[in-house]
């Protein structure tokens, strides 16, 4: 039996506000921009990132 724990785009934005940039590790990943889309979906969770290069 699969229980499903509904996680919301904005949750998954708040948590991506933690996770800092590996080259710059004083600013978020999220205050760069990188983060182009985050869509939920039951118990997946799709982040699309854009290079910073």
């Amino acid at each position: 039996m699969e229980a499903f724990l509904e996680i919301s785009p904005r949750h998954v934005y708040e948590v991506l506000e933690g996770v800092q940039d590996p080259e710059i590790d004083s600013i978020s990943i999220i205050d760069l921009g990188m983060v182009s889309e985050v869509t939920t979906e039951e118990n997946n969770v799709k982040i699309v990132l854009l290079p910073t290069f």
